[in-house]
């Protein structure tokens, strides 16, 4: 009787978009299905392919929200209104290192990698097409393996995020390790940023649960394959996000 139920629910919230919340609550679709569902006329601006989004992910105005290929939203808040320019903005950028062993492990783990390597190469050349100097930095893309795809539009779409939102005094970039080495100083920053109030209570938790945290945002050093390290030089080397790490 409950598979039926299920059923029911996910035809009627696909095919119809009714009884969304039943649907939500009592199939706890996966990530890879939600964004199936989001894909449902009138939800988003755009959304490409194999993405995965929570439950947890609270999208405030998905008309404006377009998504490319391979994306995955953890639990978070986006703000797609256009008129929220003045709202402060924080950038948690991760050494590549540590990013890929997470997308190695969080994304690709649940993948077909061949598939992954197609969308991911066809990112690069449709970035190629229009922007000839990173088409020129890119080199060869044909000749490129998965990871390396990856890194290069890490690479991509960090310095663009960093260089538009550093001309706006609301861009406030934190590199992830050294939050994850000094957590309380640097969410002092963050929480004047966001203009938020840091309680003692909030203070003592993000203590408590940042204990390990230095640990484990270095563990793509023992983790990582050694052939993936080697990508990393080649794709910092002349980027202005080098400045952030030793490599």
């Amino acid at each position: 009787m409950t598979v039926l139920l299920k059923r029911i629910l996910r035809y009627y919230a696909f095919k119809k978009g009714m009884f969304k919340f039943a649907y939500l609550r009592f199939c706890r679709p996966s990530g890879m299905e939600y964004a199936e569902f989001l894909k449902r006329p009138g939800r988003f601006y755009s959304i490409g392919q194999n993405c995965s989004t929570n439950l947890g992910a609270n999208i405030t105005d998905p008309e404006y929200v377009r998504l490319g290929n391979n994306v995955s939203l953890s639990d978070c808040t986006l703000l797609g209104h256009d008129v929220r320019w003045w709202l402060p903005v924080v950038h948690i950028v991760r050494h590549p290192g540590g990013y890929i062993n997470s997308w190695l492990n969080r994304f690709v783990s649940y993948k077909n990698p061949s598939e992954v390597t197609e969308l991911n190469r066809r990112r690069l050349f449709d970035i190629s097409d229009a922007d000839p100097e990173w088409k020129q930095r890119f080199g060869d893309i044909a000749s490129m393996g998965m990871v390396e795809l990856e890194l290069w539009y890490w690479r991509y779409a960090t310095e663009l995020i960093d260089h538009y939102g550093s001309k706006s005094p609301n861009y406030h970039l934190v590199v992830y390790e050294d939050l994850a080495h000094d957590a309380v100083s640097k969410i002092n920053k963050i929480y004047d940023a966001a203009r938020l109030p840091l309680t003692d209570d909030i203070q003592s938790k993000i203590e408590k649960e940042c204990r390990s945290s230095f640990i484990i945002a270095n563990n793509w050093k023992n983790k990582l394959p050694i052939e993936y390290q080697k990508l990393l030089d080649p794709i910092l080397q002349d980027s202005p996000l080098n400045k952030f790490w030793h490599v």
